[in-house]
This record gives C-alpha cells, structure tokens and sequence, in this order.
C-alpha cells in the first residue's frame, strides 16, 4: 500500500482530526493568556488610575493571574502540544512507515483519546479544509 492510500485510511484521518482538535484548544488556551494577559491588565491598569482605593484589589488578581498562568495554563497548553505532536508523530510514522521512537516521542497516544479528540473535531469540522490527502500526490513515487 503506497503512502497516499494509507494517509486517507479511516484510522489516520481519526488521527489528522485529533490533532487538528488538539490544537485547536492549546490554541483556546493561547488565546485566553493573551486576553488575560493585556485586555485584562490594561483595563485594570486604567481602573486604578480611575479608582486609586481599589490598586490593592487589582494587584491581588494580577498576582493571582499570574499564578494561574504559570502554575496552570502554561504546563496545561504545553501538555496539549505534546499530545497533539504524538498524534502527528503517530500519523507520519504509519502512513510513511517509520518505526516509533518512544525514547524521543514518548509512548504512543492512547486510541481512546485519539478518537474522543477526533469526535470532538467532528462538531466543528466542515469549517475547516479537509483531512484526506495530507501529503500531495507527488510523494507516491518516493521510494
């Protein structure tokens, strides 16, 4: 079986789909230490110019974003990245048939989160491009 008939099988486009979920909430999380990160801080910043009493409540929710953004979100995101690369990782090495190296990898994803991600991928799906064919044709007549 060629690599272009093996990237369109239903087991890899469950994979391309898991990852495309996967990052879709790392980007979430982004997103939310962005908004955070520079929205939130700077309407507290012009609040306390505004509302001088309140500068001791603002800097104790500052400090507590803080905390939760690199106690919380940043290993949380970071996590997500990981599993969503192990999804690609997995992928590429089915559909090129390469051997799975799981001292620079990590264990294989586990199947059933594989497929819950990629269910979650369904509900949002037709507004993205599709999955099948993720590598052009052309790589058939690599050897």
């Amino acid at each position: 079986m060629s690599i272009v008939e093996r990237q369109n099988e239903p087991r890899q486009i469950e994979r391309l789909a898991a990852q495309r979920q996967q990052y879709a909430v790392v980007k979430n999380i982004l997103g939310a230490q962005i908004f955070l990160g520079t929205v939130v801080a700077v309407g507290l910043a012009f609040l306390g110019l505004a509302l001088p009493e309140f500068k001791g409540y603002i800097a104790l929710w500052t400090f507590t974003v803080l905390l939760v953004d690199l106690s919380w979100l940043t290993p949380m995101q970071k996590q997500l990245r990981n599993r969503a690369a192990q999804i690609q990782e997995n992928f590429d090495c089915d559909v090129l048939a390469l051997p799975w190296h799981e001292l620079k990898a990590g264990k294989k994803p586990d199947p059933e989160i594989v497929h819950e991600l990629a269910e979650k991928y369904k509900k949002w799906a037709h507004k993205m491009p599709p999955l099948p064919n993720w590598y052009p044709v052309c790589v058939q007549s690599l050897p």
